[in-house]
């Protein structure tokens, strides 16, 4: 007959044991700082070309050409005309030969097929962007007074048939005209820009971990941290790689994955989280902030500057970083108890910390005179760091205040034999993490003197027992 085996199930105890473990194991909160809401692409615009409304009928069968000059680089997303009757109207946009002569066509021919009289008409074109410089509006009227014109400013026109294309290469040809036909393009600051959100970060010795950004549309998108100035971002003190972006998602970019590979010791205050965008989509989250919350600059899709010369603006974008706080002390042997002095009696100092990342990190031990006296490679657990030196390694070590500082294995300059006093000097330069100091008094650290007295004696005993046994072994007729 088989015998059953019985499975034995772990008593109340055990189990209660099992949680109190796992509950007892640490556990990161992440707080963010920035925009966590989402927005809208009802971005702010900005108008370029004849924005007034003309008293006078241009003649149909004509081909009109408004210039246009764009101060900024910006995304053009529609063309608004002035009609005095109703008609059918066709826009578009050139760009210029450097001589004022329109050049070659880059929007359109885009159709209104009924336009309302006495008022301006808008249409939407697919989103174009336009570095600064010259343009030219173009409107082509099947009805003279479908689009209107008043005297000043510089216009080019053609003898046009309304159902003949357009063409695709101007030239100087064009008849000139001290008119404008009433005629602009809208466009908002998007590709071409890079633009800050203001954020307030509350805790000191952050450690940032990522930044989020909500995009709209697909693209692609650079991200960055920069400190402040007083109104405005300062210095960059961390940047993204470009990043594909999905719609209607938060993207998550690392710190680990920018540069540098770590961003830490962060103190409270006020820091700009920045993007840049790298098409005529819709892609950035935007809100209506107050003035002095947004920042931008004309930027080339790129590395962002190292320093940040900027227009202070009320725009405030999604964009929020992510980071945990560095907890990092001196302990007992438990690495729960707090030891601030070491003597004879604790001669190995514990340390212990939180919110680090789940990398390998460089800890080093500074004394009293700000030499390094040892150091080890340690990788943090659950963000958990441990590390330990005993105080009697190095006899020579001085006693007073000591610093155990930590850094990421790569990514910086090492610690190696650099002071104390260089490192917290340069701090983003190393890479520092953490820093905590504690007393270690003399009766931890044994005396250089005894030391090597006692390795003397005992040389001298050996030799004395040498010497003895040649004796012997001569008296003996051995040797």
């Amino acid at each position: 007959m088989t015998k059953l085996r019985c499975l034995r199930v772990p008593s109340a105890a055990l189990v209660i044991l099992i949680l109190a473990v796992l509950l007892a194991a640490p556990v990161l909160a992440a707080t963010t700082f920035g925009l966590t809401s989402t927005g809208s692409t009802s971005y702010p615009t900005s108008n370029f070309g004849s924005t007034s409304a003309g008293s006078s009928n241009d003649v149909a069968g004509h081909l009109y050409f408004t210039k246009a000059t764009l101060s900024a680089p910006g995304t053009v997303t529609s063309i608004s005309f002035y009609s005095r009757v109703s008609g059918k109207v066709k826009v578009g946009i050139y760009d210029d030969t450097g001589s004022d002569y329109p050049n070659n066509l880059l929007v359109g021919p885009v159709e209104k097929t009924g336009s309302t009289a006495m008022a301006w008409n808008t249409v939407t074109i697919t989103a174009t962007y336009l570095t600064a410089g010259t343009y030219w509006l173009a409107v082509d009227a099947d009805t003279a007074g479908a689009n209107a014109y008043y005297a000043g400013g510089l216009m080019k026109d053609k003898t046009h048939a309304y159902v003949t294309a357009w063409p695709t290469t101007c030239g100087a040809d064009y008849a000139s005209g001290a008119q404008q036909t009433s005629v602009y393009g809208t466009y908002a600051g998007i590709e071409g820009y890079a633009k800050a959100t203001k954020a307030t970060l509350a805790d000191n010795n952050a450690n940032i971990t990522s930044v989020s950004f909500y995009s709209h549309a697909t693209g692609n998108a650079r991200l960055a941290i920069y400190s402040d100035s007083g109104s405005a971002p300062s210095s960059k003190l961390w940047e993204s790689n470009s990043t594909a972006v999905s719609a209607t998602a938060w993207k998550t970019i690392n710190i680990s994955e920018g540069t540098p590979s770590s961003l830490t010791l962060l103190q409270s205050g006020t820091y700009w989280l920045a993007w840049q965008w790298d098409s005529a989509t819709s892609g950035p989250s935007y809100t209506l902030g107050s003035s002095g919350d947004g920042s931008y600059i004309t930027q080339a899709y790129g590395s962002f500057p190292s320093s940040w010369g900027s227009t202070s603006s009320s725009e405030k974008w999604s964009i929020y970083a992510t980071y945990t706080t560095i907890n990092w002390n001196s302990y007992e042997s438990d690495y729960s108890t707090p030891r601030e002095t070491y003597d004879s009696g604790n001669s190995t100092v514990y340390m212990s910390g939180t919110g680090f990342q789940d990398i390998s990190h460089f800890v080093a031990y500074y004394d009293d005179g700000g030499a390094n006296r040892g150091s080890e490679t340690k990788t943090a657990s659950s963000g958990t760091l441990h590390s330990a030196y005993l105080l009697t390694s190095d006899p020579t070590a001085a006693a007073g205040t000591w610093h155990t500082l930590v850094q990421p294995s790569t990514g910086y300059d090492a610690f190696g034999g650099h002071t104390y006093a260089e490192i917290t000097a340069a701090p983003t330069t190393y890479g520092l993490m953490a820093n905590d100091s504690y007393t270690v008094e003399a009766s931890a650290i044994p005396e250089f003197p005894t030391a090597f007295a006692a390795i003397g004696v005992a040389g001298l005993c050996f030799g004395i027992y040498w010497w003895m046994r040649k004796r012997v072994r001569r008296v003996q007729g051995v040797c």
